[in-house]
């Protein structure tokens, strides 16, 4: 596919996102390739500051029927905003990428517009929509401006590798050595992390196929180590899917009977896999959990839907398909799914509650309320050096690992 086409692909699949509210996942996969992808994020992530380049250019708003070659341009203005000496390549291939959609009126328009932009403010613009940053700044006021920063970066890629295949880190990190592969360690180690220093598919990861690693976010990581259940415990990974941290508690507490429920049954079907490539036994249901007995269980992971702002760098989407009517919704989801798991907890057992978000509606004041309507329930410290320590428990910003919420809560 020439760079003429992948523009095409490209600009078509933002208007699904923005037109359709679509998400990247569903309209970007690995044959789609790391240009289409990249052009594709960085509209997302920079869409205010594009818009405000091109449109005081513009005489009239493009209509919805031709969006696709206004995303065109802000994808050649996302290009000359990140490396101004190829304006003139980049010009040339709006152009053509115009003609060949049989546009030729808009070519002009195009050509004009994009030799002359001032792009000085496009990558400094926060561009998140207005919700969520008088949000952020609500919530977080010391906070805000450094969090609508990073959700506009690249998330570095991190590995979890199987603690059951390797008698230490060390000895996976020798194949990355072997591959030449650079790589380095995170300041606070959940386990058995580490990071790519440059991203690359999952079929070029050493040992990735074998189930020796897998790809999994350093906040992510965490989540088996601060439930650490005991050996043997009966374990519900609730709202597990992709099965990430299942896969995590199993490699670290190898000897627990771990139960791993979601209400999506592709996912499911697509968790199973993971399991299978890992060689893990895990048992596997598809429940809403809503209402759904499961069992008794010494230790419950809820992991519970979210609104996920606090993993906008890799799912840029989110910032444009998500809108504050959703986090009201999302509370009452939530607190429905952890009062019916609570149900299922045995006494003396613990429940770690976790998102990622960082809205405190969906974290602290979530389990705040909790702890109201539960007088068996109590909270567990969770001080960690790697997080913030709220009233509730603690917090993690968009950083070396993605936004992320614990609390632990042990039933009396």
């Amino acid at each position: 596919m020439s760079k003429v086409d992948e523009r095409i692909v490209a600009a078509k699949a933002i208007r699904a996102v923005l037109d359709d509210g679509r998400s990247c996942a569903d309209v970007l996969d690995e044959r789609s390739g790391g240009f289409v992808q990249a052009l594709v994020y960085g509209v997302l992530r920079h869409r205010t500051g594009l818009c405000n380049a091109i449109d005081p250019w513009l005489k009239k708003p493009f209509k919805p029927k031709d969006h696709t070659l206004y995303y065109l341009l802000l994808i050649a203005a996302f290009q000359v905003a990140t490396d101004p000496t190829r304006r003139a390549k980049v010009v040339n291939e709006t152009v053509e990428a115009i003609k060949q959609l049989k546009a030729n009126w808009a070519s002009g328009i195009a050509n004009a517009i994009l030799r002359k932009i001032d792009i000085e403010q496009v990558l400094t613009h926060p561009s998140h929509p207005g919700w969520l940053q008088r949000a952020l700044k609500r919530d977080w006021p010391e906070h805000h401006a450094a969090i609508l920063a990073e959700n506009n970066h690249q998330a570095p890629m991190w590995l979890r590798v199987n603690a059951t295949r390797f008698s230490a880190l060390d000895d996976y990190l020798a194949k990355l050595d072997a591959a030449n592969i650079a790589y380095r360690l995170p300041l606070h180690q959940p386990g058995w992390a580490v990071a790519l220093v440059s991203a690359m598919s999952v079929n070029e990861i050493p040992g990735f196929t074998a189930g020796e690693v897998s790809v999994q976010d350093l906040s992510a990581q965490w989540a088996s180590a601060l439930l650490s259940p005991a050996k043997e415990a009966r374990v519900l990974d609730a709202c597990a899917a992709p099965g990430g941290k299942s896969s995590a508690l199993i490699e670290q507490c190898p000897s627990i009977a771990l139960t791993a429920v979601d209400v999506d049954a592709t996912r499911v079907d697509r968790m199973r896999e993971g399991f299978s490539r890992l060689n893990h036994s895990v048992t596997s249901k598809v429940a809403d959990l809503q209402s759904a007995k499961i069992g008794s269980f010494d230790a419950i992971l809820a992991d519970v839907p979210c609104s996920a702002t606090g993993v906008i760098r890799r799912h840029p989407d989110i910032k444009w398909n998500r809108y504050a009517s959703d986090i009201r919704q999302l509370v009452e989801l939530q607190q429905s799914i952890v009062d019916n798991l609570w149900q299922q907890l045995v006494s003396g057992g613990q429940l770690l509650y976790t998102t990622c978000s960082v809205l405190q509606s969906e974290n602290e004041a979530q389990v705040l309320a909790f702890l109201d309507r539960h007088s068996d329930a109590v909270l567990q410290p969770l001080n960690q050096p790697w997080a913030q320590t709220r009233p509730a428990g603690i917090q993690v910003f968009p950083s070396d690992g993605d936004g992320f919420y614990y609390a632990l809560i042990r039933k009396r």
